[in-house]
């Protein structure tokens, strides 16, 4: 991977995922993205904005190479990983490479356990037991509410814990970069700024980058340091969270507010974290 470049008196991350100029095609005849491109730099929390159907699943499907369970491919442009192209790579090398996805929708194993849905996340990677072990040791200190609920059913946790359980299961895979679907769905609004605050956490504390695909713009912005927006499959615009959220018409359009809004917009809220990271 190319070593930080150095621009006036700032350093510049390098760029861990590079998408450019890709165009999805789903059954040869829907096109869902086209000519889109974007950048995530290492060590960066990068949110995609925009409505329901607009292209982000399918961006973050096309990123991992999940699109072909939904007969999609990616039909033009390249997508860059570590310096690597992987626009056709399997999805479990992606994975054993440290490239990972949590779906829309959490999709845990709902009849199995809390911890026999963490041993699952090494199916990629299939550590040795004691490895395996003492990862999912570490996924009950990141997220200690999970430890006291490892013997219970995924299908009886809430929606708040079957994300942190969703995202855990992906962190054992002990990933370089998270593709986070749509993590506020469905989810109490004081549950969603937790969510956030456990991706900032992983963030500052572990150096995970992540690449989030969300509707609620207000919170997303308040934890990403770079945004795009996505609308029938393009990126019309893109900046940092502090650019979008200078700007009168992204008020109007993604927050429904003013530019009265910006300041309270622009300042997270964190709570007190049900979840705790600790380490």
């Amino acid at each position: 991977m190319a070593a930080s470049t150095v621009v006036g008196r700032e350093a510049v991350a390098p760029t861990i995922l590079r998408v450019s100029d890709v165009e999805v095609v789903y059954k040869k005849s829907i096109l869902a993205v086209r000519g889109l491109s974007l950048e995530v730099g290492e060590g960066s929390i990068v949110v995609l904005l925009g409505a329901n159907g607009a292209g982000k699943t399918t961006v973050l499907k096309a990123i991992s190479n999940l699109l072909g369970a939904e007969s999609g491919h990616v039909t033009r442009g390249s997508i860059e990983y570590r310096g690597k192209v992987v626009t056709h790579a399997d999805p479990a090398d992606l994975v054993r490479d440290g490239l990972a996805q949590v779906l829309e929708g959490r999709r845990c194993f709902a009849h199995l356990s809390v911890e026999e849905n963490l041993v699952m996340g090494d199916s990629a990677t299939r550590r040795t037991r004691s490895d395996l072990k003492a990862e999912i040791e570490r996924m009950y200190v990141l997220f200690p509410r999970l430890r006291d609920l490892r013997r219970r059913s995924a299908g009886f946790l809430s929606g708040g814990e079957q994300q942190m359980l969703a995202i855990a299961r992906v962190l054992v895979s002990r990933p370089k970069l998270v593709l986070l679907d749509e993590p506020s769905m469905g989810l109490a609004p004081q549950m969603v700024e937790e969510v956030f605050e456990s991706v900032r956490e992983l963030n500052q504390r572990s150096g995970v980058s992540f690449l989030v695909a969300e509707q609620n713009a207000a919170v997303a912005l308040a934890y990403a340091h770079h945004a795009y927006i996505v609308e029938n499959g393009r990126v019309p615009r893109g900046g940092t969270a502090a650019e979008l959220l200078a700007e009168d018409d992204f008020h109007a359009l993604y927050l429904g507010g003013s530019a009265d809004d910006r300041e309270r917009a622009a300042v997270a809220r964190p709570r007190r974290p049900e979840f705790t990271l600790r380490g």
